[in-house]
C-alpha cells in the first residue's frame, strides 16, 4: 500500500518512465514502469474480497468505539509504592 500521492504519481506513469526518489519511513524508493498488464477477476473473487474488507472495517470500527467507551469510563489510579 503506497501513500495516495505516490500511488497517484506511479499509476499515472508510462512504460519506461522513472519517478522518484520518494521518501519512505525506511528510506527512499525509485519507481520504473517496465510493463503494463491487464488483470481480470471473476465477480466471485471481487465479491469475496470486498466482503472481507467490509467485515474487517466493521470490526475495526467496533473495536475503536469499544476502546473509546472504555477510556471514557475508566478510572486510573497510580500506586506509587508499586512503581518503586
Amino acid at each position: 500500500m503506497l501513500p495516495a500521492e505516490i500511488r497517484d504519481s506511479v499509476f499515472g506513469m508510462k512504460v519506461g518512465e522513472i519517478k522518484g526518489p520518494f521518501k519512505m519511513p525506511d528510506g527512499y524508493e525509485i519507481y520504473k514502469i517496465t510493463d503494463r498488464r491487464t488483470v481480470s477477476y471473476s465477480f466471485e473473487q471481487v465479491k469475496n474480497a470486498v466482503k472481507l474488507q467490509l467485515i474487517d472495517q466493521k470490526i475495526q470500527d467496533s473495536l475503536k468505539t469499544y476502546l473509546d467507551d472504555l477510556k471514557k469510563n475508566m478510572k486510573i489510579q497510580i500506586n506509587e509504592n508499586l512503581l518503586k
